[in-house]
């Protein structure tokens, strides 16, 4: 039986999941019309150059940015933590000196190496010109990152949001009509022109959390933030081999199989990441700092980690069952027929998203703990494994064995993830939970069996029993976790 104490907990989890899961939504909803306009008018060979710029401006930045995007929420929820307004100013006065550092360094070094970067990237310095014009996104980035790093250590979730759904809502605003009149000549601007509404919300909201104004040093800045620079480097070279292995994936690709496998890819890859691993984004605002405040306590972690994976799992399975059901569906309302090929990487990709689902939760414990030289080992072990699977089973299966490659990295991630946390910091998930999370993987295992061994009419009408099975359970489940018919009368009566 659940306690009341234990209902608030799941409640105030699930609250904080379903703002940004709310956010997350509408970002799909204008996702899915920017992606519908962009498929039409610049095609798979568009989708394949904006995917190269994307992938190479995604390595340089997780190289000059120093992580602080991520490991800063880390020490300004720290601070925030001790209700301490002389500490907490100083963590983000800190912080934001540092951005500013990391972003005119990475648009500096863009600029400088345009022409060896167009050269590696495309096998030609033809694009040496547009990619000194994509030099600009690393400022913006770096500050855009730096005042996120701040709304979520100090857990302004409802600032979050709004600065989220409005940054979404002006970029498509942006990027149709420059599509529409430049073509493939548009790609560039709208980068940059994403990359300017994002950090002006994200700029706006910030300014709203008073600091007291205080006199650092430049000594103290390298001193106070030494911590957040410490993880932050490590971060940054984890995320610059996760990067350079994506960014390599693609240059194998295109080399191998032409720029339009590289576009079918970033099409696939951009349903999977941002439709279905939308949950992701939503849990992992709040939760990050919830788990960095309890970190030192290990009852606490455990209790968080295992109430976390609950929620996620609840809400993964049916999103799962449903996307793998009605792929090609999903595929001609995202982007249109043209992308139907790249229906069988999806198949594969979007069941390791649901692996990917439970280790995630744990994972973060990692992070949490600050623990630099576990982060950096765990991450180049998993990147050198994906980018081993991956040309392997591209140069096996094409675009399909990217998908199974993806399916494998999160299970070899799985392994990894549950061996640190036990041995390193005897965290583990408990056992009526493994019991709860096999039982919706078999479910989904049945999906994916259903989508690729029956014809399309089978395929629908045993799917969607399979969907609707799914969606029960984890309905019922989740109503004996917050009691949500007492929450929604409540509510009423309210």
């Amino acid at each position: 039986m659940t306690t009341e104490s234990s209902q608030s907990s799941y409640r105030q989890i699930l609250k904080a999941t379903s703002i940004f899961g709310g956010v997350q939504v509408f970002n799909v909803i204008i996702g899915i019309i920017k992606s519908k306009v962009v498929a039409i008018l610049i095609g798979p060979l568009g989708m394949g150059i904006y995917g190269l710029y994307i992938s190479t401006v995604d390595l340089i930045f997780s190289l000059t940015n120093l992580g602080l995007g991520v490991s800063a929420v880390r020490n300004v929820s720290e601070a925030n933590s001790t209700e301490d307004e002389t500490k907490i100013s100083k963590i983000i006065i800190v912080l934001k000196r540092w951005i500013w550092l990391t972003g005119l360094v990475g648009t500096l070094l863009t600029i400088i190496f345009s022409k060896q970067i167009s050269i590696f990237t495309f096998g030609n310095a033809d694009f040496s010109l547009p990619i000194c014009w994509l030099s600009s996104v690393f400022i913006l980035k770096s500050l855009s990152s730096g005042q996120l790093a701040i709304l979520q250590g100090m857990r302004k979730i409802e600032y979050l949001a709004k600065s989220s759904v409005l940054g979404s809502f002006i970029g498509l605003l942006i990027t149709i009509p420059v599509y529409y009149y430049f073509g493939l000549k548009g790609i560039v601007p709208t980068i940059i022109f994403t990359a300017i509404t994002s950090l002006l919300f994200t700029w706006y909201y910030s300014t709203k959390i008073t600091i007291s104004k205080l006199k650092i040093s430049f000594r103290e800045t390298l001193l106070l933030g030494k911590e957040m620079i410490s993880l932050g480097i490590v971060l940054s070279i984890s995320g610059f081999i996760t990067m350079g292995v994506a960014y390599f994936i693609k240059i194998f690709i295109g080399q191998k199989g032409g720029i339009e496998d590289v576009g079918l890819f970033q099409a696939g890859f951009s349903i999977v990441d941002s439709y279905v691993g939308m949950v992701f984004t939503a849990i992992a605002m709040d939760y990050y700092p919830q788990l960095t405040a309890v970190s030192a306590d290990r009852t606490k972690s455990i209790e968080l980690i295992d109430k976390q994976a609950t929620i996620t799992i609840l809400i993964l399975a049916p999103i799962v069952t449903l996307f793998l059901i009605f792929i090609p569906v999903i595929i001609k309302i995202l982007l249109s027929e043209k992308f139907l090929e790249v229906t069988p990487y999806l198949q594969w990709a979007i069941l390791g998203i649901l692996i990917k689902g439970f280790s995630w939760p744990i994972g973060f414990i990692l992070l949490a703990k600050g623990d630099f030289r576990v982060v950096f080992l765990k991450e180049l072990c998993v990147n050198i494994f994906f980018l081993t699977s991956s040309l392997v089973l591209y140069g096996l299966y094409g675009i399909e064995g990217l998908g199974i490659s993806y399916l494998l990295l999160f299970l070899f991630n799985v392994v990894i993830v549950l061996i640190i946390s036990k041995r390193k910091y005897d965290v583990t998930y408990k056992k009526s939970y493994i019991f709860f999370f096999t039982l919706l993987v078999s479910l989904c295992v049945i999906s994916f069996l259903i989508c690729r061994f029956t014809d399309p009419f089978w395929n629908y009408i045993a799917g969607s029993l399979v969907v609707f099975i799914t969606s029960y359970i984890s309905l019922y489940k989740l109503n004996k976790l917050i009691n949500i018919k007492q929450l929604i009368s409540d509510r009423i009566r309210f």
